[in-house]
């Protein structure tokens, strides 16, 4: 799915089996995208971002009410170069309780979250009121990957995450 210069909420999904070179699933510029209640596996970039590719814009998981969920969001077994699950360039990245982002590869940087803030003007923001980084694997920042000028809020659990460097987190610039 593409998405430019606006937003899309997705409520009570599954979605698996899906590849592109960017974004196995989403590819989002200048706009906004919202999960909840959803499960998203397997997927792949053969570049960034196995199931997100944001530039630009903004992503938003979890806070979802689904009924025979015991999660809000969950992304797992995915893969890409950068961003396992998730790459997000320019951008904000917020992740709630009871979301998970487990089990993702990337051969490159980032396993379940790869961030990079190259704009001048402002700072970004990667906050987590809650959820779960793990399992997720990669070169540098086996859970996430973060390089620029960014705000980290961090109150998600970061566990058994691989990597050369920065198992559960790295921070570059």
């Amino acid at each position: 799915m593409f998405v430019s210069g606006g937003g899309v909420t997705l409520l009570d999904n599954e979605i698996s089996g899906n590849s592109a070179k960017n974004g196995g699933v989403f590819y989002v510029s200048n706009g906004n995208i919202s999960t909840q209640t959803s499960e998203i596996t397997g997927n792949s970039a053969s570049a960034d971002g196995g199931v997100f590719f944001v530039n630009t814009g903004n992503i938003y998981l979890g806070k979802g009410s689904g009924n025979n969920q015991n999660y809000d969001v969950n992304l797992s077994g995915n893969n890409a170069v950068n961003g396992g699950a998730i790459a997000l360039y320019n951008g904000v990245f917020s992740l709630s309780d009871n979301s998970f982002i487990i089990n993702n590869t990337a051969t490159g940087n980032g396993g379940g979250l790869y961030v990079v803030n190259d704009e001048d003007e402002a700072q970004k923001t990667i906050s987590c009121t809650g959820g779960e980084f793990s399992q997720n694997s990669a070169k540098f920042g086996g859970g996430i990957y973060a390089n620029g000028d960014i705000v980290l809020t961090f109150a998600a659990n970061v566990i058994e995450n691989s990597a050369n460097n920065g198992g559960g987190l790295y921070i570059d610039g």
